[in-house]
């Protein structure tokens, strides 16, 4: 896998998420900087990977507001994010560093992880919603040395198939109603 600093000019794309254990790609110019596979195809739980080494993404029941970052290796907890379903949420690091998680668009296909400072680190697009939902990732390159980086894009992706597994979900409950 190639270092995600790599990724400081252009755009990458996530792809894939269709079999039973949902795995999706981080590529661009057919090389890979990072993957995402759950579980379970309907799971909570994922496996982050990048060059930096696996992190263990872990949300609680569906909808829930609460996803905690594990160290894979030592299953040290590495942050938590917490969501505010009006705007989006907060991840708090166990180094006490923050970020916050927005959608930058009212058809919440575009999103953003803005540090403290409100900067953009990083802007993701959903560009297909289907069974395996596409997007592309945008990294600001003043940020690209971040040593949280793979975890930030990570985070980023496994929220957005969250929200629209959540949101077709809701969908098809309603329209039974």
């Amino acid at each position: 896998m190639r270092p995600l600093s790599e990724l400081s000019e252009g755009i990458a794309t996530w792809n894939g998420g269709l079999g039973w254990k949902r795995q999706f790609r981080l590529t661009r110019d057919w090389l890979t900087f990072a993957s995402l596979q759950w579980e379970t195809a309907s799971g909570s739980v994922a496996l982050a990977r990048s060059s930096q080494g696996i992190v263990m993404l872990e949300r609680g029941p569906f909808a829930s507001s609460k996803v905690v970052l594990r160290d894979l290796s030592t299953r040290r907890e590495m942050g938590v994010f917490l969501a505010d379903w009006r705007e989006g949420g907060r991840l708090t690091l166990s180094s006490g560093r923050e970020w916050t998680w927005r959608p930058e668009s009212t058809s919440l296909s575009h999103w953003a992880l803005r540090d403290a400072r409100g900067k953009a680190v990083l802007q993701l697009f959903v560009t297909s919603m289907g069974l395996a939902p596409v997007g592309t990732v945008a990294i600001d390159p003043d940020s690209a040395e971040l040593p949280e980086l793979p975890l930030l894009v990570a985070l980023g992706w496994y929220l957005l198939v969250h929200t629209i597994d959540d949101g077709a979900l809701l969908v098809s409950v309603a329209s039974r109603a």
